[in-house]
């Protein structure tokens, strides 16, 4: 009972020429020779939904791994085909949060655009993670002897990167791994755990914990940047809101739980 995900074709790209700190916009692009698998589809229609601009314009598109649930029923399916997307090195997956199951994802090409920006000062470094870091090691984090023997990345690159918001340290107290991150994302974090929770306080507000998904889109979110929609994503791939379809009126949108 979703809408049809008519924005698939269209992505965000940077020019990485750009002297200045490159700002993420919408473009769209040819339709490549080989079609997406389904969760790479749906990938690509959630990036569309993600204000680029208003989140500061340096953010890449995020899209949590559960989202996509929203859109193909088959969990399976999805995780399988997430985990070969990564491994085919056209995706990044980074943990949101230590101690939750939350990924978000974003696509390897944006991600590289991020690090050529933030280390546009040190273009060394900045071949060094493109080129050797991250074919190297597709996981959410790295432990030190993989960075330091494997990789050969000195204490001061690893200092810088650990600066800039890149790398994450994974065990304070002592230094044996770190999380990939992005800077900036506590933006994203913020906005997305205030609207998630503005959105449940309207269907309490409700008689039955109920309202059709197009009632729900025109509502503004005073506390959130992004759009309802993106939200709706979350609440029904998280499992918090349930989607029923009236064919009348469109999907029914319910509250499961809280």
């Amino acid at each position: 009972g979703l809408r049809s995900m008519k924005r698939t074709s269209t992505h965000e790209a940077v020019s990485l020429s750009h002297p200045k700190p490159t700002k993420i916009v919408k473009q769209t692009t040819q339709t490549e020779t080989t079609l997406p698998c389904d969760t790479e589809a749906g990938l690509l229609y959630l990036q569309g939904l993600f204000p680029c601009e208003k989140m500061g314009g340096t953010l890449p598109p995020i899209v949590l791994k559960h989202q996509i649930y929203s859109i193909i029923k088959n969990k399976t399916t999805v995780d399988r085909e997430i985990i070969s997307l990564r491994n085919s090195g056209k995706i990044r997956l980074i943990k949101l949060e230590s101690a939750s199951d939350d990924y978000a994802v974003i696509s390897h090409d944006h991600y590289c655009t991020l690090i050529c920006n933030i280390l546009k000062r040190n273009v060394p470094l900045q071949h060094k993670v493109i080129n050797t870091l991250l074919p190297g090691c597709v996981d959410v984090s790295i432990s030190k002897i993989q960075l330091t023997q494997d990789m050969k990345f000195t204490s001061e690159e690893i200092s810088e990167l650990v600066k800039h918001g890149l790398l994450l340290v994974r065990d304070v107290g002592k230094i044996s791994s770190w999380w990939f991150t992005i800077p900036g994302i506590s933006l994203f974090k913020t906005d997305f755990t205030k609207g998630r929770a503005s959105i449940i306080q309207i269907f309490k507000r409700m008689k039955h914990k109920e309202i059709l998904q197009k009632d729900l889109e025109t509502k503004k979110l005073a506390v959130s940047r992004l759009p309802v929609e993106y939200h709706i994503h979350d609440l029904i791939g998280a499992e918090l809101v349930e989607s029923v379809d009236t064919s009348s009126s469109g999907p029914l949108l319910k509250l499961l739980q809280q």
